[in-house]
């Protein structure tokens, strides 16, 4: 037995239908007035209806997507964010100005260039600072190294007591470095002025030796000379030292209380005559 048909031109005739099968066909509607289509109850999701319209927007989709995919292909492995930024970018640079973009180019750099050297000056002004601070450390230590060696070999040769008197030979100096970059030991005045040797018609720098055979025969200092008259009555080169009839202490020595009071006793004892030198 042949199936039903879904739509029929006619219910009657020729290409009609059975006369008992005639109540299951309803008129047309739409696109189907004018003919009869086989009423069917819906069961779920399975149904009769006209698929044309949908065969054909189905058909429809899958060519766009066909022609999409052709027009993206030469796009494969781009990035759309990225894509899309180069593109605003080049949008932009549609608008730039050479002349004027190249003057902002050139302002970059300046600044950058300025920075980098503001870097490399605060960098080295750091290096040479600590050179500085490395050259006046070794400076003072060549300066005490010369100063204290020539005024050592200067008071020994005017039989002075060193430790009393180096210390005010030193207050009077200082290192002078010569053109050809060697030092030498410079004798000052009380302003600070190099002194010229007391020579008569002599324009050279004082030397540390005249300064010791002046100071040795100058009231203030003659109490620290005359070691070797002290070593004699066995005093010693040190502390409380003698010359002659007289003991003497440094500034310093003297506030000690402990040494204060043995060189007061020493003098009295011995009948000579306590000296402090000054400061």
């Amino acid at each position: 037995m042949a199936g039903l048909k879904a739509i029929v031109d006619a219910l009657e005739g020729e290409g009609g239908v059975e006369e008992a099968l005639r109540p299951l066909y309803v008129p047309g509607e739409g696109a189907l007035e004018g003919k009869f289509v086989l009423n069917v109850e819906p069961v779920g999701t399975f149904k009769l209806e006209d698929v044309g319209g949908l065969k054909s927007a189905l058909a429809k989709e899958r060519q766009s997507l066909a022609n999409a995919q052709k027009t993206l292909k030469p796009y494969e492995g781009l990035d759309p964010a990225a894509a899309r930024a180069a593109l605003e970018k080049m949008k932009e640079m549609d608008d730039w100005d050479p002349d004027k973009k190249l003057e902002e180019y050139k302002k970059q750099l300046a600044k950058q260039a300025e920075g980098e050297k503001n870097q490399l000056i605060e960098k080295h002004t750091g290096e040479v600072g600590t050179l500085n601070g490395r050259m006046s450390v070794l400076t003072k230590q060549l300066e005490d190294a010369l100063i204290t060696s020539s005024a050592v070999k200067a008071l020994d040769a005017q039989d002075a007591f060193v430790d009393l008197v180096l210390p005010h030979v030193k207050a009077m100096t200082r290192i002078r470095q010569n053109e050809d970059g060697s030092f030498a030991v410079e004798v000052l005045d009380a302003e600070g002025t190099p002194r010229l040797s007391p020579k008569t018609g002599s324009q050279s720098p004082m030397s540390i030796e005249e300064l010791v055979v002046e100071m040795s025969t100058n009231p203030k200092y003659a109490p620290g000379f005359g070691a070797s008259k002290a070593k004699g009555s066995g005093a010693s080169r040190g502390a409380a030292g003698t010359a002659g009839s007289v003991i003497v202490l440094t500034a310093a020595e003297s506030k000690d209380p402990g040494k204060y009071r043995a060189a007061k006793e020493r003098a009295t004892k011995e009948g000579k005559e306590l000296q402090i030198l000054p400061a």
